[in-house]
């Protein structure tokens, strides 16, 4: 089993990338972030000719998640109903797995109200996830989270910990996902390659980067990992790579 997750930012910009990773990586299961489309207007023509089933929760010009799966199952589209208008949380359930998929809030800066909702809605998400660890199926969660939890994992810690991304109520909340019951793969695996480059770094530069995008997991799996550094080369790329877990 293969589980890529990658945060395209607009699935209409980078539809020609989700094609290509579709057919060269051949993923059972493909979470997307910030497909900045709605419903109505997601592009599932572009990828017909593909063998997936296509689950989408879509918001215009911003947010919005899909999961590209090979297996059956049903989906939730919200944790809770208090953070239900941004479309964040896609969630598929089969008879022997879950996959989440989910976009955090970036949070912007510290004492503003989009900090606030970030806090708000990760808190909101881990209370959510104490209910459904007490299944026995494997619980795989995947996505942009926006947090670089530890200093090897962003390429300036102590600038951005006095903004956003590593500051210590969201790298709190990233604990409190592990004391739930989850880890952290990529780290396990000790891998910190970076997942995400600023648009106004220069893209050749994959030096100047954060690990925000994350796989967790509840049960001890054998994964091997990558991050696909070069779909952050190619043109008009998303400012996020690929990761992938590969199951051995």
């Amino acid at each position: 089993m293969k589980i890529i997750s990658w945060n395209v930012n607009s699935i209409r910009a980078r539809g020609g990338h989700v094609n290509k990773i579709l057919h060269e990586e051949k993923p059972t299961v493909l979470m997307l972030q910030e497909t900045k489309v709605q419903d109505d207007d997601f592009p599932f023509q572009e990828f017909s000719d593909m063998d997936y089933k296509i689950f989408i929760s879509g918001q215009k010009s911003y947010n919005g998640v899909a999961i590209f799966s090979k297996l059956d199952g049903h989906t939730e589209n919200c944790f809770t109903k208090n953070f239900e208008e941004q479309k964040r949380f896609i969630m598929l359930e089969t008879d022997k797995s879950i996959f989440i998929n989910v976009y955090v809030p970036n949070g912007n800066l510290i004492d503003t109200e989009k900090y606030e909702y970030k806090l708000n809605w990760f808190n909101s998400l881990n209370s959510y996830l104490k209910k459904i660890i007490k299944t026995k199926k494997m619980i795989l969660i995947g996505g942009d989270f926006n947090i670089a939890p530890f200093e090897s994992d962003i390429y300036n810690f102590n600038y951005f910990e006095k903004k956003i991304l590593c500051t210590k109520n969201e790298i709190q909340l990233y604990k409190d996902l592990i004391h739930i019951g989850f880890y952290d793969v990529f780290y396990e695996k000790n891998f910190h390659e970076y997942t995400w480059w600023d648009y106004r770094i220069n893209k050749s530069n994959l030096n100047n980067g954060a690990r925000i995008d994350h796989f967790f997991c509840n049960q001890n799996k054998n994964f091997n990992v990558k991050v696909l550094k070069a779909y952050r080369l190619m043109e008009r790329p998303s400012d996020h790579a690929p990761i992938v877990l590969d199951s051995i």
